[in-house]
């Protein structure tokens, strides 16, 4: 959208120079058709546009020039969400830029997110946050530039209007004349690593654990049914289940991808007769999905009590 911000990210052998571009218009040469030096992201207006672009390094190589054609349509309304975002991860990483990542965990497509960043004291025992800037986009990850080399940032992403946001992440920019880095692993903070470990999801029926693993457990219309899923590090967010899941559901598993597929789990419930199969899993405020567990019953009519002699 005419809202969307366009970043270009180079990577090389050698020390990078300088990343030039043009805008609707083919390079010639720099003195016929002098491009434009990059230097942060930018935006377009609507309509179809062609980009073109090169980097040079330190010692001269000059990229042969690439032409992407991009299609700009006037920013709607972003729509609004509902849910925290998934857990945040650093995409990119250079000596003057960081792109930062999240997974949308069930909110609509284009809903409004806050990233707010800041320098941070990077320690085994404290860790001093100065958040200083935060601005507003409606995609699932953000490009942050003219940052200081060798310097360490911290990032907090909310969706617009929800509480709780996706913990805080660390992350150091690169030393001036280092390569960029793709899918850093993230900085601690404060002696506490980042939340990488998924819930574990407990079925329980009729108060105890199911412990039928294989053929299909038989139990009644009215048993109860219940999920408990322990997680101890940055909590738990949501346990999702579905009641007889598609061959696909089941393939492609729990992630923010297929949320909308399951029932959030809210309470005690029961299951209709016949053969049954019921799939389950959880999330953490890291956005770390846990892997779908599945169970099959065998659903029969609870019998009717009668007062009549043993038989």
């Amino acid at each position: 959208s005419t809202a969307t911000p366009i970043a270009f990210h180079v990577s090389g052998p050698g020390r990078l120079a300088t990343t030039y571009f043009l805008i609707d218009q083919a390079f010639v040469d720099f003195n016929a058709t002098p491009p434009n030096v990059y230097s942060g992201t930018f935006t377009l207006t609507a309509g179809t546009h062609t980009a073109t672009f090169f980097s040079v390094d330190s010692a001269g190589n000059i990229e042969s020039p690439r032409v992407a054609s991009l299609t700009l349509v006037t920013t709607l309304p972003a729509p609004p969400g509902t849910y925290p975002p998934g857990g945040a991860s650093v995409l990119l990483v250079s000596s003057t830029s960081i792109t930062v990542g999240w997974g949308a965990n069930g909110n609509p497509y284009g809903a409004q997110y806050t990233v707010a960043f800041g320098t941070t004291a990077l320690s085994s025992v404290t860790c001093s946050i100065s958040i200083s800037t935060s601005f507003s986009t409606t995609g699932t990850q953000a490009v942050i530039t003219g940052l200081e080399p060798s310097t360490p940032f911290a990032f907090n992403i909310c969706t617009a209007g929800v509480e709780p946001c996706a913990p805080a992440i660390f992350m150091q920019t690169r030393a001036s004349g280092q390569d960029l880095v793709v899918n850093p692993p993230l900085e601690g903070c404060g002696g506490s690593a980042p939340d990488l470990t998924p819930p574990v999801t407990t079925l329980s029926i009729n108060g105890y654990s199911n412990p039928i693993e294989g053929a299909a457990a038989s139990i009644y219309d009215t048993s109860s049914i219940e999920l408990f899923a322990a997680e101890s590090e940055s909590g738990l967010a949501q346990i999702y289940y579905v009641v007889d899941p598609s061959t696909s559901l089941l393939s492609a598993g729990l992630n923010a991808g297929t949320t909308n597929a399951f029932q959030v789990y809210g309470g005690a419930f029961s299951l209709a007769l016949g053969r049954r199969m019921l799939a389950y899993g959880a999330v953490d405020n890291a956005g770390n999905y846990e892997v779908l567990q599945s169970t099959a019953f065998e659903v029969a009519q609870e019998p009717t009590s009668g007062n009549g002699p043993p038989t």
